[in-house]
């Protein structure tokens, strides 16, 4: 049995119900393919509206299915911008006391981050938010305790983790000490400007 991704009709082969080669015979079945339709839409409003806050944004407009479940209510900012693509500007304190909001995208500068993902969580909303979730391991498993004690779900979007590399480093290391290593980062924001690079020590 196998099916076409592309037409997404299931076609399934039936040996012994025709008097012929099962080779012959194939019977065609139409999926009607259906998105759900989700009982609640989760109010999010992103904090941060630079780079990543402006894709978060961008994907939460989109059509894609994965929106479906999600409703944009506004975004905070530093800045005075009132609206950006038909989507209002709210202050700190409305998207904390709000109870249409229900979730948090953090894409603030990393020095703003614990501050607000305690904010949040506080607050009784979920959290997402940009890779470092903060800048010391203390802050983060801190961060963990209180979401676990506020029954919230804390995520750390860091795109990484999904690559083959991470997973495969992550099967190397089963059962092994990290006695030392390093981490180096490169990369840039724009393609006129010059490639930097970051490395850190690890040791234990």
């Amino acid at each position: 049995m196998g099916r076409s991704p592309s037409t997404g009709i299931l076609a399934a082969t039936l040996p012994g119900l025709f008097p012929v080669s099962p080779q012959v015979i194939s019977v065609h079945i139409t999926l009607s393919l259906l998105e759900p339709k989700p009982e609640r839409k989760f109010g999010v409003v992103v904090v941060g509206v630079g780079r990543a806050g402006s894709v978060r944004m961008r994907d939460l407009w989109s059509t894609h299915s994965s929106s479906a479940f999600l409703n944009l209510i506004g975004f905070v900012s530093r800045r005075e911008l009132k609206c950006i693509d038909e989507v209002q500007q709210i202050s700190l304190e409305d998207a904390l006391s709000s109870q249409e909001v229900d979730v948090a995208y953090i894409c603030s500068e990393n020095t703003s981050h614990e501050d607000y993902i305690r904010q949040f969580l506080n607050a009784g909303k979920h959290v997402l938010v940009e890779y470092p979730m903060a800048l010391s391991w203390t802050a983060a498993q801190d961060l963990w305790e209180l979401a676990e004690q506020k029954g919230k779900v804390l995520h750390e979007e860091h795109i990484e983790l999904l690559m083959e590399e991470f997973a495969f480093l992550k099967k190397e290391v089963v059962g092994k000490d990290l006695l030392k290593g390093s981490l180096l980062f490169t990369g840039n924001f724009l393609s006129c400007l010059p490639l930097w690079k970051s490395e850190r020590k690890i040791s234990t």
